[in-house]
């Protein structure tokens, strides 16, 4: 996805998220025209009741790769992701492509979403994933404080 920046960007994602039901915190001091790539950690505050999938709520850290040049975002999580990576990836991508009046490209499928359709289909993938739920993809990482996950 292409987009331009904007200083206020964290403060616009974290709105969007709040618009969903989900309470976030991103890393202190994130810009993304100064992001070099790699584990981007959020504070995941709060996840609606659908989202959880039986898990306790729970303050917990959290998040997923992020890789930005010129003009282009991309994101990824590993094998073994736990609900909470996957629901902060497949959100994020599609917050930044609504933000952006971007377009998001599925790598897996090569189908584009725009504006709307990239949430909707955010909480589509997110759904979808259920009946793969398995003891480390519940896992979830309490919440510290941020100078334990900031270098």
């Amino acid at each position: 996805m292409a987009f331009e920046l904007s200083a206020a960007l964290s403060k616009s994602i974290e709105n969007e998220f709040a618009k969903l039901g989900i309470k976030l915190e991103i890393c202190p001091g994130f810009e993304l025209e100064s992001w070099e790539g790699g584990f981007l950690p959020i504070r995941l505050i709060e996840l609606p009741q659908e989202y959880l999938f039986n898990l306790p709520q729970l303050i917990q850290i959290s998040g997923f790769e992020l890789y930005y040049d010129q003009g282009h975002a991309s994101s990824r999580t590993t094998m073994g992701r736990t609900i909470a990576e996957l629901i902060l990836q497949c959100y994020f991508t599609a917050i930044l492509t609504l933000l952006s009046e971007g377009t998001y490209i599925d790598p897996q499928t090569g189908d584009t979403y725009e504006g709307r359709e990239a949430l909707k289909r955010a909480h589509e993938e997110i759904m979808e994933y259920e009946e793969f739920l398995d003891e480390s993809s519940k896992k979830q990482h309490p919440f510290t404080r941020w100078e334990d996950y900031l270098a």
